[in-house]
């Protein structure tokens, strides 16, 4: 199983979205969590089709900023367990691995509060 995510920080440019492609192309991911992409559902519907993903879940932007999307392929099983301004939350079953929770995360909270300037790693026990 392979993720992608990436703070886009917009992505309506032509290059971002070629190099999306490019970098999809070449790490062929099995789910992509776009965070920060400023763009309506309906640009983003257009963007899961141009870059060959089955399946999405949109979290539009509020004004100018924010806006998050978790993409899937074909073959992946998604099941949206939650999301807000701020985060979506997937189960996901994926053949040969069984099932995995995914949580795409895009909160300036701690970085804010606390003067964080590097992308945290979130760790956890999974039971129960």
């Amino acid at each position: 199983m392979t993720t992608l995510s990436w703070n886009c920080q917009g992505i309506g440019p032509p290059w971002k979205v070629r190099f999306l492609k490019d970098v999809i192309s070449q790490e062929r991911p099995n789910f992509v969590f776009l965070c920060e992409t400023i763009c309506k559902k309906e640009k983003m519907e257009f963007l899961r089709v141009k870059l060959g993903f089955e399946g999405m879940v949109v979290v539009e932007p509020q004004g100018r900023s924010g806006g998050l999307a978790f993409l899937w392929r074909e073959k992946e099983q998604v099941n949206l367990l939650g999301l807000s301004q701020h985060h979506i939350d997937v189960g996901v079953s994926v053949e040969g691995l069984g099932e995995w929770r995914i949580t795409g995360i895009f909160d300036r909270y701690w970085s804010s509060r606390y003067g964080f300037n590097r992308p945290p790693i979130y760790m956890g026990e999974g039971k129960g």
